[in-house]
Order: C-alpha cells, then sequence, then structure tokens
C-alpha cells in the first residue's frame, strides 16, 4: 500500500499527464485543422484542376501535420515526470515544505534494510516530519493551467474557423473535404464560368466565314480572356493556333474568313477548361457550273433578243431570260440584283438547272447581279460570283433650229425657210413643225420628216452598242399664204421630235412678225448699208495694200541687195491682198453672205423685180468677177515678187539683176488692184445714190400715206356731217373736221 505522500505525487503526476495530453493534443489538433483550411481555402480559391497539384497540396497539409504530432503531440504522450522531479516542484511551490519532501520521497522508494541508505530511523523520522509538514498542502495548487487553456483555445478557434466556412459555403466545404482526402478523385469545383456554344455548326461552305459566339451556360458574366484553339491537319502532321476572342452584343465572337479546309475547335476562359474538341467539316458549296444569259431589249426598239455576255450593257426596260445549271442538287436559287431585289428561278427536275422567265427579270437600274444558290444541305452559294449590268436610258431625242436663228419679219405670202437638226440615240420617228397664231386660234402642226415607212429601226442594235445615234438634218420651205396672215399679227413656233418609246423634245421657239412689203423693204435698206458699210472697208483695205505694193515697187527698183525686210514686206502685203479677197469673194461670212441672205429675203417674201433686188444681184455679179478675173491675178504677182526677192536673196545675186522683174510683178499686180479699186468705188457711189434716193422714196411714200389717210378721214366725216349745222356738231365730229382742215 503507498504511502500517503506518494498516493499525492501519484496524483500529481496523473494530472499533469493529463494537462500535458490536452496541450498537446490541442496544439497538434489546431495545427492539422489550420493546414487542412489553408489547403482547402487555396483548391477553393486556385481551383486545381492538376491532380498533381492537388496532391502537392494534401501532401504538404500531412507534412505540417505530422511536424505537429511529433512537436506537439509525442512529448506530451510519451514524456513522464519522475516522483522526485514533481516533489520538488511542490517544494519550489511551497517553500514551508523546507526541501522535506523531495527527500522523503526518495526514501521511501529505498528498501527498509539497504544497508547503503544509511540510518533507517533518521529515515523514517524525515518521512514523518515531511508527512506532517504536507498536512494540509494541496499538491495541485503547483499545476500551471494557463497553457493548457491557450492550447484549447487556439484548437476551438481553428476549428470555429473551419466550422464557419463550412457553415457559410457548405457545399463548397465538402468539395474541399473530399478533394483534399481524396486528391485523385474526381470531385471538382463548380465552375464561375461554364462556356457554352451558340448556334454551333459541324459543316461550312468551303470558302465561306466561320463564326461562333459563346455565352456563358447560366447567365454569368464571361470573362475577358476567352480564347478559342483551332487544330487542323497540314502536311502530314497537326498543327494549331489560337486567337483572343472579341466581345460584341453580349457575347463573345471569333471569326474565320475563307475556311478552306476542315478544323477542330475548343474554347477556354475563365475557370472553364472543360470545353473539348468540336470538329467542323468543310465542304464545297453549290457553284454555277454553266450560264446562259438572253436579254431582250424593249419591244418599242424592234431590236431581235441576243445572247448576252454575263457583263450586261442594255436598256433600261429590257428583260433577262437566264438558264444556268449548278454543280449540286438545290432546295432554291435566286437572281439577286444590288438593292435588295430578288426573283426566285424555278428549278427544273435534276435539281441542278434553274431558270428565270423574261417576264420577270426586267432591268430597272445598273448595278451588280448574282444567282444566290441553296444547295438541299443549306448551304449557300454563288454570290460570289457578281456581274454588273450598265443599263441605260433611252434618252429622248433632241432638236434643234439650225435656221432661222432669230424672230423673222415676213410679208404674209412669205415661204420661210427651215433647216432643223435632230439626234436621237436609238431611232428618231418623227420632226413636226409646231405653230400657233397670235389670234387665238388652236395649235396646228406641219410634219417636217417621219422615218420611212412610219417605222425605222435605224440605228441598229449593233449600232447603238457601237455609240451610232440617228441625226437627220431636215431643209423646209414653209410656205404661209395658206395661213391668210395679215400684218401685224404673230406667228410662234418650235419644231418637235419624237422617238418610239415615245418621248419628244422641242427646240426654242421662234417668231414671225408679219409685215407688208413696204415694211419689210423699209427694214431690209438697213441690210443695205451694212453691205455698203463693208464694201467701203474693202476700199479702204485695198487703197492701203496698193500704197503699200506701190512703195515696195519703187524701193525695190532702187535697191542695190534685197535684205529680209524685204521680203517680209512683200510677204505682208501678199497677206493683205488675201484679206481684202476674203472680204468680197467668202459667201459664208462676208459681203457675199450678207448679199446672199438679203436676195433670199426678196425671194422667200416674194419681193421681186425691185430695184434693189436689181442692184444686189449685179454687185453679186461684180464680186464673181473680180474674184474669178482680177484677184487671182493679184496673188499671183505679189507671190512672184516674193519669191523672187526671197531667190536673190539665198543666191546672193545683186538687186540689180532682179530689181526689174520685181517691179514688173508689182507693177501688174498694182494695176489690177487700180481696178479692183474702180470697181468698189463705183459700186460704193451707186449705193450711196440709191440710199438717198430710197430714203426720198420712203418719206415721199411716207407723205403718201398721210395723205390718203388724211382724205379717208375727210370724207368720211363729211358723210357724217354734211347735212347738219356747224353749231349741232359733236364734239368727235368737230374734232374731225378740224383735223382734216389743219392737215
Amino acid at each position: 500500500m503507498l504511502h500517503p505522500l506518494e498516493q499525492k505525487i501519484v496524483v500529481l503526476q496523473r494530472r499533469v499527464r493529463r494537462s500535458a495530453a490536452v496541450y498537446g493534443l490541442s496544439l497538434a489538433g489546431a495545427v492539422v485543422v489550420v493546414a487542412a483550411t489553408v489547403a482547402g481555402v487555396a483548391d477553393y480559391v486556385a481551383r486545381f484542376e492538376d491532380r498533381g497539384l492537388r496532391i502537392v497540396a494534401s501532401l504538404a497539409a500531412l507534412a505540417v501535420s505530422l511536424w505537429a504530432a511529433y512537436r506537439f503531440l509525442r512529448p506530451a504522450l510519451f514524456t513522464r515526470p519522475s516522483d522526485v522531479d514533481l516533489a520538488g516542484r511542490v517544494e519550489r511551490h511551497f517553500p514551508s515544505l523546507q526541501n522535506q519532501l523531495q527527500s522523503a520521497i526518495e526514501f521511501l522508494r529505498q528498501p527498509e534494510d539497504d544497508p547503503a541508505a544509511g540510518s533507517a530511523a533518521l529515515r523514517r523520522l524525515a518521512i514523518a516530519q515531511a508527512t506532517a509538514s504536507a498536512e494540509g498542502i494541496e499538491f495541485d495548487d503547483v499545476l500551471n493551467n494557463r497553457p493548457r487553456n491557450r492550447a484549447l483555445g487556439i484548437f476551438v478557434a481553428s476549428c470555429v474557423l473551419l466550422a464557419g466556412l463550412a457553415a457559410i459555403g457548405p457545399t463548397s466545404a465538402r468539395i474541399a473535404a473530399a478533394r483534399f482526402l481524396n486528391p485523385l478523385g474526381d470531385t471538382a469545383w463548380p465552375r464561375a464560368t461554364n462556356l457554352a456554344v451558340r448556334g454551333a455548326t459541324e459543316r461550312v461552305a468551303r470558302g465561306s466565314a466561320f463564326q461562333i459566339e459563346v455565352v456563358d451556360r447560366y447567365g454569368a458574366r464571361l470573362p475577358a480572356d476567352l480564347r478559342i484553339h483551332y487544330r487542323q491537319r497540314a502536311d502530314g502532321g497537326i498543327t494549331e493556333d489560337n486567337e483572343r476572342m472579341r466581345f460584341a452584343d453580349g457575347v463573345m465572337v471569333a471569326r474565320r474568313e475563307n475556311v478552306q479546309q476542315s478544323f477542330e475547335y475548343r474554347i477556354d476562359g475563365g475557370d472553364d477548361r472543360s470545353m473539348p474538341w468540336s470538329g467542323v467539316e468543310v465542304v464545297d458549296p453549290p457553284a454555277i457550273e454553266s450560264l446562259s444569259i438572253r436579254a431582250i431589249p424593249p419591244t418599242y426598239t424592234g431590236w431581235p433578243a441576243a445572247d448576252s455576255p454575263r457583263q450586261i450593257r442594255t436598256l433600261i426596260g429590257a428583260r433577262l431570260q437566264s438558264t444556268g445549271r449548278a454543280t449540286k442538287p438545290l432546295r432554291s436559287a435566286e437572281l439577286c440584283f444590288e438593292g435588295g431585289r430578288k426573283i426566285a428561278a424555278t428549278l427544273c427536275e435534276d435539281g441542278r438547272s434553274f431558270f428565270v422567265g423574261e417576264a420577270d427579270a426586267v432591268i430597272e437600274k445598273s448595278g451588280s447581279y448574282w444567282f444566290e444558290l441553296i444547295d438541299r444541305d443549306g448551304f449557300r452559294g454563288g454570290n460570289e460570283d457578281r456581274c454588273q449590268i450598265n443599263a441605260i436610258a433611252d434618252a429622248p431625242p433632241s432638236v434643234a433650229m439650225q435656221q432661222p436663228t432669230a424672230n423673222v419679219l415676213v410679208t404674209p405670202q412669205a415661204v420661210v425657210p427651215l433647216r432643223v437638226f435632230a439626234e436621237d440615240d436609238i431611232a428618231l420617228r418623227n420632226v413636226v413643225l409646231k405653230f400657233r397664231t397670235s389670234d387665238g386660234g388652236p395649235e396646228q402642226t406641219v410634219t417636217l420628216w417621219t422615218a420611212a415607212g412610219g417605222a425605222s429601226r435605224s440605228p441598229s442594235a449593233a449600232d447603238w452598242a457601237a455609240g451610232v445615234e440617228d441625226r437627220q438634218t431636215i431643209n423646209y420651205r414653209w410656205g404661209l399664204e395658206g395661213l391668210r396672215l395679215k400684218p401685224g399679227s404673230e406667228v410662234t413656233f418650235c419644231v418637235a421630235a419624237g422617238d418610239y418609246r415615245p418621248q419628244s423634245s422641242c427646240s426654242e421657239p421662234r417668231r414671225l412678225i408679219v409685215v407688208t412689203p413696204d415694211e419689210l423693204l423699209e427694214k431690209l435698206s438697213s441690210r443695205e448699208k451694212l453691205i455698203a458699210a463693208e464694201l467701203e472697208r474693202a476700199l479702204a483695205m485695198q487703197r492701203e495694200c496698193r500704197r503699200q505694193v506701190e512703195s515696195l515697187r519703187v524701193r525695190l527698183l532702187a535697191a542695190t541687195r534685197f535684205e529680209q525686210g524685204d521680203v517680209d514686206q512683200l510677204q505682208a502685203a501678199e497677206h493683205a491682198q488675201q484679206d481684202v479677197g476674203r472680204l468680197i469673194t467668202d459667201r459664208s461670212n462676208a459681203v457675199p453672205a450678207h448679199i446672199i441672205a438679203l436676195l433670199a429675203d426678196f425671194e422667200n417674201n416674194r419681193i421681186s423685180s425691185t430695184d434693189a433686188d436689181r442692184r444686189m444681184r449685179g454687185l453679186l455679179e461684180e464680186l464673181g468677177r473680180l474674184e474669178k478675173g482680177r484677184l487671182p491675178v493679184i496673188g499671183r504677182e505679189l507671190i512672184a515678187a516674193r519669191k523672187t526677192v526671197q531667190t536673190a536673196r539665198e543666191e546672193h545675186r545683186a538687186a540689180a539683176d532682179s530689181g526689174r522683174r520685181v517691179a514688173d510683178a508689182l507693177t501688174a499686180g498694182g494695176g489690177q488692184q487700180d481696178a479692183v479699186i474702180g470697181a468698189l468705188e463705183q459700186w460704193v457711189t451707186q449705193l450711196a445714190r440709191w440710199d438717198r434716193y430710197g430714203r426720198f422714196q420712203r418719206e415721199l411714200a411716207l407723205l403718201i400715206r398721210e395723205q390718203d389717210e388724211l382724205t379717208h378721214r375727210t370724207v368720211d366725216a363729211g358723210r357724217r356731217t354734211l347735212a347738219q349745222d356747224l353749231h349741232e356738231l359733236g364734239a368727235m365730229d368737230a374734232a374731225e373736221l378740224a383735223v382734216a382742215a389743219g392737215g
């Protein structure tokens, strides 16, 4: 049976070991819990997909746990303090024991009869004294429970932390525990990103674009680092590449242009790396194997239908008839025009041939066109093969009145010469004269020209394609006598041209102002003055040229040698003489042109056998004689003189050797110039005399008309007032008689 001191020490020893065990278990448990928590949180944050990383994390937590067990649990479980050590701790805690307890415990461990232990009585006495001193002392007071309590608090805190995390996310806690305890298992974290392909396609047409849209399966926000990976076979191996996807309209989009080869793809981003490879097969889209197009011109052209190249040039309103064949059986085919217009084609029984009828395909404007083919698998093709339509509008004809160029004075019996130019890009149908008289009558028409048979189609389609236009110049003499016009009235007219569409256009309007023959002659007298003024200008130019020639003759006859200046002056005289000749002989824009126009006015207005007509015809004949006789001689002599001087200079001959020949040529030319001057002087004088006579005639005719009018008014007033007294006359009659008396 144990001594009471030994019993107290054993009890103390048991309590010390229990406290140490709690301390070691608490710290080791806290370390294990913290290590597991850290590993789980790291796995939760990083979402380790690699099993190797998960194994490393679990092994790291296990290693930390083993270290904690070795560091804290092993000393608590396997280290036992001796009775003597515990007695020493009690003595240190209770100084009143005065080191008696430790000695007593040692004596109690020795046998009673141990000769080496000393006196047994002394040992019993020491034990009795120690027992008496220990009476009333609680050995448990030597225990320090604060480290144990702190360790237990740490363990509880770690457990509370773990429990709190588990309470916040029980599912995540279970997953973390399962992944921690079994790193080789298939337990996976629920992903924040769950990628799904929207509208995935397994087949695309060769040459078209492959586009894919990715969304989150549960509507979560997509991460910005999504990438699409491609792989395909090339040169016996497999090539891979990837690209970043772009954000558009709430989805991530990837697009690959001009796909030519089958491939596989997969997408990853965020925490989703689970998408498997998906295959895309590239198939040939339907294409046009053959195509024939027939262009049918508008009916009004009268042109036949003809086969057309793919690049079409035709008129607006033409129709197309097309027949084609595709490389694959079709579900549908459409003829598409730029701007969105589409015409469905009719498929034939073989499924590959198609037809577009002419009733539907009317060309409305220029632009591109193509055939959109859809095969039985839904693939589209044909729209890359686009051609152009050059649709040309049939422009209305244009017409211009070349004569008369302005408003015209005419007599009631006049014939008005018209010259009209009309053109159309395809074919003219007719040209008509439209006019309206000032008396308010209806508009009238006169056909000036019409196409042969009324159905001409000139130019042909080939001529039109080459840019050849239908042009007509029409000369027409419009007689006014049948219109019964009176002096003072007016006729407004224009010329209209029409084509077969039908379209028409009109020229600028002109006016005919109807006057009496005498009034017209008075107006035309100003034209005679213009002719006379032009003759005076020609006379002055001829006189100056004659003076120049005579001066050259005198100087060159006395010259010792010829200079370049002599050649230049002779050439200047030659040019001056040519100017004179053009002024009096050019029938397009000189004196003869004015005379011919005046004579035409006389003829067109039926004014003939007048002095003015005879004068103008005589003057025109005289100018013709000068043109054929004297003027050519003058030109030849001046040229001969110039060439003689030029040759003498080039051969370095003395002027005396050639001076006589030059003088003779200039003398002969000067003589002809004198004859021309004489003829022009005679006509200038005659025209001036006739102008004075004409003014006298016009003044006399005016007096005669005024006298005739006065006589007519006097006779008329006399008839009304013959039987009346002067005081009985009305105011109007009295005024008439006063005017007659004053006249």
